[in-house]
């Protein structure tokens, strides 16, 4: 029953309650466009006024909902109230959980006052919004920014007049304005930019729109939020062009794409502006040609401010793709960073994540970058799938500390895949289409401790001819296993390990090239550490006579120049002579021994009455195959003589041959085997006159 007693507003009768809500209950429940109210003015319904601002009739609210890409005309009703999804959380499905969750999805199409159900207003564009006479407290809504259905469309809150940026809030006509609101995550389409860099059939925009001013607005007015480029309906690639570095300046500020596909692209080398004083570091500047700069907050560091989902871009080159001066907390992933000179340098990161992160210059016009990745210093840092292609150099951590690499990748460098860093460790990393210039290297030499497990090299050429290795150590400790190298397609070039400065280098269960295609195994300076080859329970090492080094029981004598053993590098020291008495004395010694005589001690003839006794017993090796050979020699009062070479185990082949020359005992490896250590023992009976014999 209707009473319309035509009071005025505001009326406490209580028929006129008793109107306004059978008035109330058409406005919001019934299908009808328009309403009557109580004064007979004619007013739009729930379900008319969404339809005059392009949304459709809600749905009650639930878990489970779906929102698609084109799903930003639907709306739900909770508790009365009409929401339409935010376009920037566009696409998800509610979870049922309001409260800290779906809430942050929506933002209100429906606003009751105190005597209506009047609606928020819309506009098509900022343009028009500008021109509505809009008062305090009142909300609206747009469809776009530039153009309807452009993806900047937003909600704006009304206020009195004050100063505002003009791209994410706007001064009205009437000398209000209209303050964007947003939540968490800003759609820099919302501050104006357009991103049509590309045409919509893919092509270059021959003059894209500059959007370096709207997204400069959003980071001198948010911070701790993050920024999202999204992508525009029917195109299959965006590009948002910029003409001076992006400079972030806040923590927790990211740069996210939606999803593939998404650009930032310099068109030009402007540098960046600004600097800070750090008091580790000195003097920062910003003054660098960089698509992304992190600055330094508080002159200290930036502290979880990340990229994600975004190929950067660099139309001229630009000397660095992302410059990150100090940063902590950064976990950056899903990144394509092109043509540019430097992919991602930092002075310092620690407590940080890359992902997926490439540095690929293989666009059109790209130039080979002289480094994909370039970490000075830190701590703790994480890379994950990170890939290098087109590259002079791949991955450098200066003096990077306690982190790693896992399932990383250089492909197409001609200076060095990997260097640098303390502790670092290389776990299924691999390298492909090497073509190494003079000087080049794969894994190298900064380097002070690295492990290196598991990873695969494919098909490694040489431009240069001279000084080229796969491993180029100098004073590093390096554990390498299970590392599975290429055939190398220019043969004759290469050396495997260059070891300098004390470099200790221990290798196990690899898969090298055979000889033929290298030149020297092991190349080394005068203060050379080691290098041991396990070989399952035993070990083969190479090292020089000036150190000394005991494995087991054993320890072994190496001459004056490079030689390798077995189970030890060095060992006792020359004496000019031993004397063999009493019988119970017992010598042993280890010598190198090589497919050419080696000279192994000398005796002094004491005469008559007596015996000295030689056992001798090592491994033999060739470069594909090891034995473990015996023999012995015997000096029996003045008369000499030789035992037969005798394999205890192995290659069946291999000699070692034991041979007098005056009194000097020789031996020979033999049989196919190029080199070895053998244990020399010697004893002998008392003699009635004094035999002595010395190292040799």
């Amino acid at each position: 029953m209707t009473f319309n007693t035509g009071n005025p507003v505001p009326s406490s009768d209580a028929k006129d309650l008793s109107d306004n809500a059978e008035n109330l209950d058409s406005a919001v429940n019934t299908t009808v466009d328009t309403w009557i109210d109580r004064l007979g003015s004619t007013r739009s319904t729930l379900a008319g006024q969404l339809k005059k601002l392009g949304f459709e009739p809600p749905e009650l609210y639930a878990g489970s909902i779906a929102f698609t890409v084109s799903d930003n005309t639907k709306t739900i009703d909770r508790n009365g109230i009409v929401y339409a999804p935010l376009p920037s959380e566009i696409p998800f499905t509610t979870t049922g959980t309001w409260s800290g969750d779906d809430e942050g999805k929506f933002f209100v199409v429906q606003g009751l006052t105190s005597d209506s159900t009047e609606i928020v207003l819309s506009a098509n564009t900022v343009a028009e919004l500008k021109t509505k006479d809009l008062q305090p407290g009142q909300t609206i809504s747009t469809k776009g920014y530039h153009t309807e259905g452009d993806g900047g469309g937003a909600v704006y809150v009304i206020q009195a007049s004050q100063a505002v940026d003009g791209y994410g809030d706007h001064a009205l006509d009437n000398g209000n304005v209209a303050i964007l609101q947003h939540g968490g995550v800003v759609n820099v389409k919302q501050y104006g930019a357009v991103g049509d860099y590309y045409l919509q059939d893919g092509n270059v925009n021959p003059a894209p729109t500059d959007d370096i001013e709207p997204i400069k607005a959003i980071l001198a007015a948010t911070s701790n939020e993050d920024l999202l480029f999204p992508k525009t309906s029917g195109y299959a690639i965006v590009g948002y062009a910029i003409s001076e570095p992006i400079q972030i300046s806040s923590y927790y500020t990211n740069l996210i794409g939606e999803g593939d596909e998404v650009e930032i692209v310099k068109t030009t080398n402007t540098a960046g502006v600004g600097s800070a004083t750090n008091a580790k570091y000195g003097l920062v500047s910003y003054a660098v040609d960089a698509v992304i700069i992190k600055e330094l907050v508080f002159d200290s560091t930036i502290l979880g401010s990340s990229v994600k989902n975004l190929t950067i871009y660099s139309v001229q080159n630009s000397d660095y793709g992302i410059f990150a001066p100090i940063q902590s907390k950064i976990d950056d992933s899903d990144l394509t960073i092109v043509n540019c000179k430097t992919g991602y340098s930092s002075i310092d990161t620690f407590l940080s994540t890359l992902t997926r992160t490439w540095v690929r210059n293989d666009k059109t016009g790209s130039i080979p970058s002289t480094l994909a990745y370039e970490f000075q210093n830190g701590t703790s840092l994480t890379f994950l799938s990170c890939w290098a292609k087109n590259v002079v150099a791949g991955f450098d951590l200066g003096s990077v500390a306690y982190s790693s690499l896992h399932s990383c990748g250089c492909d197409k460098f001609t200076s060095y895949a990997y260097n640098g860093g303390a502790s670092i460790g290389y776990y299924n990393c691999g390298f492909e289409e090497a073509e190494l210039e003079d000087g080049g290297f794969v894994f190298g030499a900064g380097a002070r401790e690295i492990t290196i497990s598991g990873g695969a090299g494919v098909s490694v050429s040489a431009t240069g001819t001279s000084n080229i290795r796969l491993f180029n150590f100098n004073g590093t400790r390096a554990n390498i296993s299970n590392l599975r190298l290429p055939n190398f397609l220019t043969t004759g070039v290469y050396d495997l390990f260059d070891l300098q400065g004390d470099a200790k280098v221990t290798i196990e269960n690899n898969l090298f090239p055979p000889p033929s295609e290298y030149n020297n195994f092991v190349t080394f300076d005068s203060s050379f550490g080691s290098l041991v080859e396990r070989l399952g329970e035993s070990e083969r090492i190479y090292s020089l006579d000036s150190e000394i080094v005991q494995k087991g029981l054993n320890q072994y004598n190496q001459d004056s120049t490079f030689k390798f053993g077995e189970r030890g590098a060095v060992g006792l020291p020359s004496e000019a002579s031993i004397q063999l008495n009493p019988s119970s004395a017992l010598y042993k010694n280890t010598v190198a021994v090589t497919n050419s005589a080696v000279n192994v001690l000398t005796y002094v003839d004491p005469g008559n009455n007596y015996v000295l006794s030689i056992y001798c017993k090592g491994v033999l090796n060739s470069f594909t195959d090891s034995a473990v050979v015996e023999t012995e020699a015997m000096v029996v009062n003045s008369t000499q003589s030789v035992g037969a070479s005798q394999v205890v185990i192995g290659n069946g082949a291999y000699t070692l041959t034991a041979s007098w020359s005056g009194t000097t005992l020789q031996l020979t490896a033999g049989g196919g085997a190029n080199s070895g250590a053998v244990e020399v023992t010697v004893c002998s009976r008392p003699s009635t006159g004094t035999p002595t014999f010395a190292w040799d």
